[in-house]
């Protein structure tokens, strides 16, 4: 019966066949091979990430303190913070050329368990002195958040000359 069927035909059915052959060889076997080789693989990537969790703790309780910092978070007196920025603005007056113009009492605000305390004070000075000053406030001492600043330009009843003064609120969160 084979001998009847064309080399061409006869080719054809042991290609299909070498493909099912193929086929069926990697469904059952290779394929299972695969898959386990890839559960090796994240098991032992898991196995190393675990390894690892006390160093990446200590790295995050770290970054969860340079965050609370830049926030604001405390959890001492506010008028140890308060004075500490009192005498801190007062400090950068007196070495710029600015004048504290106003630093009222703060207002406190309570949301879920936490208190926002709000500082706002006034300095008087030149542009670049009240910018250099926002800036030291946001990236380098940190004493709070700086929520806000308005620049606004006053005329001095007394020398009649006009003063640019900058707004500044300043948020703390406590914890209550």
């Amino acid at each position: 019966m084979l001998k009847n069927i064309p080399y061409k035909k006869k080719n054809k059915v042991l290609l299909a066949a070498i493909i099912l052959a193929v086929l069926f060889v990697y469904s059952f076997t290779i394929k299972k091979t695969i898959l386990l080789i890839s559960d090796v693989k994240d098991a032992e990537r898991k196995a190393e990430t675990a390894k690892d969790i006390p160093s990446r703790s200590a790295l995050l309780n770290k970054e969860i303190e340079k965050i609370d910092s830049r926030i604001g978070t405390q959890t001492g007196l506010a008028d140890e913070s308060r004075q500490s920025l009192l005498e801190m603005v007062t400090g950068y007056c007196r070495s710029n050329n600015a004048v504290l113009r106003e630093f009222p009492e703060a207002t406190e605000a309570t949301q879920g368990s936490f208190i926002v305390a709000t500082n706002r004070f006034e300095v008087e000075g030149n542009f670049s002195v009240l910018l250099s000053f926002v800036y030291m406030l946001e990236r380098k001492s940190s004493p709070g958040k700086v929520a806000s600043v308005n620049y606004t330009l006053k005329k001095n009843t007394k020398t009649k000359e006009m003063a640019l003064t900058a707004t500044i609120y300043l948020q703390n969160i406590k914890k209550q």
